[in-house]
């Protein structure tokens, strides 16, 4: 049987837990914020990336890339993939996991693959999974 200072003991515990508790949910609410700026900072990127890409295609006198439905009438299609990889550090397996999932969806699709690839580390990479590359642009030097 509890005595009556262990049950006061137990009592000022729970007070100390329900403290921690609150402290760790006013920190996950002010982490919320931070979370939130990022995913509104990744929209801007994202618009950023697709304007970047619209450029090109428009430097390149390319005009419009139209999806066709499949045709028995010829032998090959060509599949096009564009693959982003980072020449950064610090982006633990990023490379590694978009040569597998390129590989993997590449090699789903029936017809010609031509990959071009942004970035030496993930063109090598793409190499190992047996994919040729037919054009390669690596990333600009920072000379600062």
């Amino acid at each position: 049987m509890d005595t009556l200072q262990n049950l006061r003991s137990k009592k000022e515990g729970a007070k100390d837990l329900k403290s921690v508790v609150s402290a760790m949910k006013a920190m996950a609410a002010s982490n919320i914020v931070q979370y939130e700026t990022a995913v509104s900072s990744l929209a801007d990127y994202f618009h950023t990336i697709a304007l970047g890409i619209i450029a090109y295609f428009k430097a390149d006198k390319i005009e419009a890339i139209n999806e066709k439905s499949a045709s028995k009438n010829k032998p090959e299609e060509l599949v096009c993939a564009i693959v982003f990889g980072s020449d950064q550090g610090l982006v633990a397996q990023f490379n590694d996991s978009m040569a597998n999932f390129v590989s993997t969806s590449l090699n789903a699709l029936p017809g010609k693959k031509e990959i071009w690839a942004v970035g030496e580390r993930v063109k090598l990479l793409l190499s190992d999974e047996v994919l040729t590359v037919s054009k390669f642009y690596p990333f600009p030097i920072d000379n600062n």
